[in-house]
């Protein structure tokens, strides 16, 4: 899959799960929990211009204050994938 297709599947996805066209997985706390460490355990690559504290500042953005991340954490996960391929 080319970068500019993967951009277009990811975007898509994330605007599939806020329009609800998409429904989520859930997930028990330990599995989100073994999510957690796996986006804690990446680094956006350098060139994004992404640093390890804005990194970590998007993680507890997306697991401990979005509203809807209990009712539709694949929303959550795909934009913490889409920023780590392609920065904010």
């Amino acid at each position: 899959m080319s970068r500019e297709e993967e951009y277009k599947m990811l975007w898509g996805k994330i605007r599939g799960y806020q329009d609800g066209t998409l429904k989520s997985n859930q997930y028990t706390e330990s599995e989100l929990a073994e999510k957690r460490k796996y986006f804690e355990s990446c680094l956006p690559d350098e060139k994004l211009g992404i640093s390890k504290h804005r990194w970590m500042g998007e993680i507890k953005r997306v697991f401990e204050f979005r509203k809807d991340f209990k009712s539709c954490p694949d929303a959550g996960l795909t934009r913490l994938e889409y920023i780590l391929k392609f920065g904010l």
